[in-house]
């Protein structure tokens, strides 16, 4: 009982996943930061965080369709995980959310293959057996 206590305490630790966390605008062109931008991303140079709630990539354009700031963060808890992106417009500007659940999802061009669904199927088959062996 006391090792089943253990594990479920761990649990919620293992469900965090790896997300590039950066911004960048068009004022900030001149610095690194051109790197979180689609056009110039570079995994390799940015910032990593472990994320609760998943990751989400954000993208803000004035109502001409030029990108005023792309951000890569963690989900906050009170945005929905919706797996796609989700686009926002009004007369002042547009706006795209990207948000995913996986191991550095956020990337350049989100990604949402049948693979990788299906790996993250088999990798919670095999913890629901480890915790019925237990």
């Amino acid at each position: 009982m006391l090792l089943l206590t253990l594990i479920a305490a761990f649990i919620p630790a293992t469900f965090a996943v790896k997300c590039y966390t950066c911004s960048w605008s068009p004022k900030d062109a001149p610095n690194r930061t051109v790197m979180c931008n689609d056009e110039f991303f570079e995994g390799n140079a940015i910032a990593i965080s472990e994320c609760d709630n998943g990751c989400q990539t954000y993208v803000h354009m004035d109502r001409n369709g030029a990108i005023e700031q792309v951000r890569r963060s963690c989900l906050q808890p009170e945005d929905e995980m919706t797996g796609n992106c989700v686009s926002e417009e009004n007369k002042a500007f547009s706006a795209k959310r990207c948000t995913c659940n996986y191991n550095l999802c956020n990337t350049g061009a989100p990604v949402y293959t049948a693979a990788s669904y299906a790996l993250l199927f088999l990798m919670a088959a095999h913890v629901l057996q480890v915790l019925n062996r237990v």
